[in-house]
């Protein structure tokens, strides 16, 4: 492992974007256990390497990702919010750090998923499944040449179940692991974080009541010691507060550039069976039953599906393509930001 080289302004660096990468299958076909598709046949992409939680061009896949990359992203964007906002009253805290460890804290978790949803076509799913998406990651931050104190922090989010409360003892680890807690796909204050958590975690055995009481214990107690340092309140976060930085509004839309051609190609299609005059050869609810797809598809209610739609509109249809020798999507990212740190070095 590296050791993490510190940016010259707060930012993703280039081998974080990488872990975020990964192989994923051709379209396999079988059954399912996913909530809501529980014994269903269902032809879905596994990852069979890395994390695969960006770099996916297959427009069902990005769609089906596209809730943990915005928790990721989202997290980030709060955590280093906080460290800066502490870094101003003096306290000692990395929110470089913080920000490239949240962005790469879950990379375990799209394993554990499918090993859950689709344990037929899952090899060593029930191990995984028992093994849990943190302790799933390890090895994959571990492949993809994670710096230490990186992964001394992503480990620090299995507190209260593989990791001891009494180790977390830096405002790195304190803020990333606050700051998810305050996230789910939109902001949430800790009322409403564990009582979610009380009815999905519990029931399912991620956690116990007990470890779940004790991690809510720390959160209470971490909310406090960060906002008695500095000017705002908790209620002061929300989804629109603090705004998007640039790094963020960059990622989030070379994650969506990934898939755009098939992303764009399937809106151009229901677009076009609006318009039709005979709404029913492509659904025997006609115009309804368009709508009803497309919201389907491209629901309005999660990010994704509210970004491509808008996207979709504001380029009039037409996917972008970047010039002859430029990569697109999150490898873009990754060759943008190597070149960042190149200008670093010199």
């Amino acid at each position: 492992m590296t050791e993490f080289k510190n940016p010259t302004s707060v930012r993703p660096v280039s081998q974080t974007l990488e872990a975020l990468e990964g192989k994923v299958s051709d379209p396999v076909t079988t059954n399912s256990q996913k909530p809501g598709n529980e014994g269903q046949k269902v032809t879905v992409r596994l990852v069979r390497e890395g994390a695969g939680m960006a770099g996916l061009e297959e427009r069902e896949d990005n769609k089906e990702w596209a809730g943990i990359f915005n928790h990721l992203v989202k997290t980030a964007r709060v955590s280093t919010f906080l460290a800066q906002e502490l870094q101003k009253v003096g306290e000692n805290v990395n929110p470089n750090l913080i920000l490239n460890t949240v962005l790469i804290s879950h990379a375990g978790r799209r394993q554990w998923d499918e090993a859950n949803w689709y344990p037929e076509a899952v090899e060593n799913a029930e191990e995984k499944a028992k093994m849990g998406d943190q302790p799933l990651a390890i090895p994959v931050l571990e492949k993809a040449g994670t710096p230490t104190e990186i992964m001394e922090i992503v480990e620090s989010h299995a507190v209260g179940t593989q990791y001891p409360i009494e180790r977390m003892d830096t405002w790195e680890k304190k803020l990333a692991l606050y700051a998810d807690f305050r996230v789910s796909q939109n902001l949430m204050n800790l009322d409403e974080r564990f009582e979610d958590l009380s009815k999905r975690a519990v029931p399912a055995g991620r956690l116990t009541k007990e470890q779940l009481d004790a991690i809510e214990a720390w959160a209470r107690k971490t909310e406090e010691e960060i906002f008695s340092r500095i000017s705002i309140t908790p209620a002061e976060i929300t989804d629109n507060f603090p705004p998007q930085p640039r790094w963020e509004r960059y990622i989030r839309r070379l994650y969506i550039n990934d898939a755009e051609e098939g992303i764009f190609a399937r809106l151009n299609t229901l677009h076009d069976a609006l318009k039709a005059e005979d709404n029913f050869t492509f659904s025997p609810e006609g115009f309804q039953g368009v709508i009803k797809r497309m919201d389907l598809e491209f629901p309005e209610n999660t990010w994704w599906g509210k970004y491509v739609r808008q996207l979709y509109k504001d380029r009039h249809g037409v996917p972008f393509h970047p010039r002859i020798g430029k990569q697109r999507g999150i490898t873009r990212a990754i060759e943008f930001y190597k070149s960042l740190e190149s200008d670093d070095q010199t």
